[in-house]
């Protein structure tokens, strides 16, 4: 009998200890879903990220507004806007490609090519004029009036546009909402975001994107040591400092073209480089 009790009450107390256990576990848990939950709610996405950037300008009544901005006109006045094709034609297989972020047509024929570049970039002017000038000579066919073709505005977005660039420098929830009150092409903006922040498919795309980023300064420690023994290579031929110094040019154009979404195939053919050189420089 005494045997008995002894296993009852051995059984009653790890019982109670079990589900005391368990109760603290769970609690933890769900403080921590809770915690989650309130991150998660304080989520979106950041403008200047050009993924971000891209995604913005597919909503016509945004495009407008900020369209508008840049012109220095009431969005009004802009009878539309018509997204035109990003990548720019070449006249021959040798010709260098271009590759634009959102480029826009206006009913008058203007195009504009809008690029969200907030980091350094180099050989900027000279890639600017090389964009525009390729647009230029796109809108005319053989044996057509050079009095059809029409202006091109380039748009590189980096430390101006008052209204609308305070948005695109934006970090949380409270600051866009406030932004939004200001006019309804920002409160248009406000809303898309929220939109693209709540879609799982886009944010996957955007974190992959911030992601990447984020690793740009890591991966560039790398990629200079791994410029400067290509240079080396280089330097046999070319003399070792100017091998050197073409060797960590080269490293760095080919990873703020990563940065800025370009594949390694687009890389090379920017780069003028075989596709295999980018990839070694990348791993």
């Amino acid at each position: 009998m005494l045997a008995f009790m002894s296993t009852f009450l051995y059984k009653s107390i790890w019982r109670i200890r079990h589900t005391e256990e368990t109760r603290s576990v769970f609690e933890v848990g769900s403080e921590q879903l809770r915690e989650f939950k309130r991150h998660d709610e304080d989520f979106i996405m950041l403008p200047t990220v050009d993924f971000c950037f891209k995604e913005l300008m597919q909503n016509s009544k945004v495009r407008k507004g900020f369209i508008a901005a840049l012109l220095n006109c009431d969005p009004e006045e802009i009878d539309k806007t018509v997204l035109m094709p990003t990548i720019l034609d070449r006249n021959t297989p040798d010709d260098k490609q271009g590759i634009l972020d959102v480029r826009v047509a206006l009913s008058d024929g203007t195009q504009l090519d809008m690029e969200m570049q907030v980091s350094y970039f180099a050989f900027w002017e000279k890639r600017i004029l090389f964009y525009l000038a390729k647009m230029y000579m796109e809108q005319l066919q053989k044996g057509e009036s050079y009095k059809k073709l029409q202006k091109c505005i380039y748009v590189s977005i980096r430390e101006s546009l008052l209204d609308w660039i305070q948005f695109f420098r934006g970090s949380s929830r409270k600051e866009f909402a406030d932004m939004a009150k200001k006019n309804e092409y920002l409160d248009e903006a406000y809303n898309e975001l929220l939109q693209l922040s709540a879609d799982e498919q886009k944010r996957l795309e955007y974190e992959a994107r911030e992601k990447a980023l984020k690793d740009y300064n890591t991966q560039m420690d790398y990629a200079l040591e791994q410029g400067f023994q290509q240079g080396m290579e280089r330097g046999m031929k070319q003399g070792i400092k100017q091998g050197i110094e073409q060797g960590r040019q080269q490293t760095k154009k080919i990873f703020k073209l990563y940065m800025q979404g370009k594949v390694p195939e687009e890389i090379a053919e920017i780069c003028e480089i075989p596709v295999e050189e980018v990839k070694a420089v990348l791993e």
